[in-house]
């Protein structure tokens, strides 16, 4: 094999690497675009769950907050018609009877 020939044979090799070197970065590139773009997807998603998380918070905390006035009004409730029940009972059980003034016994 001649010089020329040795010579011309290594252009070639170095032409085949090169070109596979430049597939090789054209497809490292579309990779890096395609992981950008999914790493994009995924920041986009956890922002929302994010804002989801918050607003639910939110919607709790207020659920709760109600549910706790609710709570206090139905309480106070009970307590004033069990106050009336007592002097109700109260009062009827005094109008049909008269008090003994010696033993403080109703008769």
């Amino acid at each position: 094999m001649t010089t020329s020939e040795v010579r011309q044979e290594k252009r070639e090799e170095l032409q085949k690497l090169e070109a596979g070197l430049k597939r090789a970065e054209a497809q490292y590139a579309a990779e890096r675009e395609e992981t950008n773009v999914a790493l994009s997807q995924h920041e986009t998603d956890l922002q929302r769950l994010e804002d989801d998380i918050r607003l639910m918070k939110s919607e709790y905390k207020d659920r709760l907050r109600r549910s706790t006035e609710e709570l206090e009004i139905l309480s106070k409730q009970y307590d004033t018609m069990v106050q009336q029940m007592d002097s109700q009972k109260s009062q009827s059980s005094l109008r049909g009877s008269y008090w003994c003034v010696h033993c403080q016994n109703p008769n």
